[in-house]
């Protein structure tokens, strides 16, 4: 799944909850975001009050997660043109 996200679009694959990954990619030509700053938050009131889930993307804009459960994944990047 690809979400369009501001100036950028990444894909959550959760189906395989031991090997889940976030892909981000520039929206202009399709290529990883490197170092792009990923957190994810639960959905669960309870466990979101705790500290959430941080990290940056790698080379290839991709972030490693454990999904085990529905969470919010927030995606952001700083840069200049």
């Amino acid at each position: 799944m690809f979400i369009l996200l501001g100036a950028v679009m990444f894909s959550a694959s959760a189906f395989d909850p031991g090997n889940s990954t976030v892909t981000v990619l520039k929206k202009e030509d399709g290529k990883p975001l490197v170092d792009a700053i990923v957190k994810v938050v639960s959905l669960d009131s309870a466990v979101r009050k705790a500290r959430p889930y941080m990290g940056l993307t790698d080379a290839r804009g991709v972030f490693l997660y454990n999904f085990t459960e529905p969470v919010i994944v927030q995606v952001s990047h700083l840069g200049f043109v």
